[in-house]
């Protein structure tokens, strides 16, 4: 799956399951091939305040976040930032 590309200065953030991996959709729920993935933000600043805030909701989740062209940052989940 591969990560949109936007417009300058924006993010995406991808959840995934920490035990096994699997892609969730926007609505947290499992992505089985249909249903958006990225949740969409207007900067960098955003994007790690939601990561931040549902990795206190849900510690089993683990979220990348990708710049505007796609390209990978980073990830984090209950133990850090990776």
């Amino acid at each position: 799956m591969k990560p949109p590309i936007l417009e300058e200065n924006k993010h995406s953030v991808v959840a995934v399951e920490f035990n096994t991996g699997i892609v969730l959709k926007t609505d947290f729920e499992r992505h089985i091939g249909q249903g958006e993935a990225f949740h969409i933000f207007e900067n960098l600043e955003l994007a790690i305040k939601f990561v931040d805030k549902k990795i206190m909701e849900d510690s089993d989740l683990q979220l990348s976040i990708y710049n505007n062209k796609g390209e990978y940052l980073f990830t984090k989940d209950k133990n850090g930032k990776t």
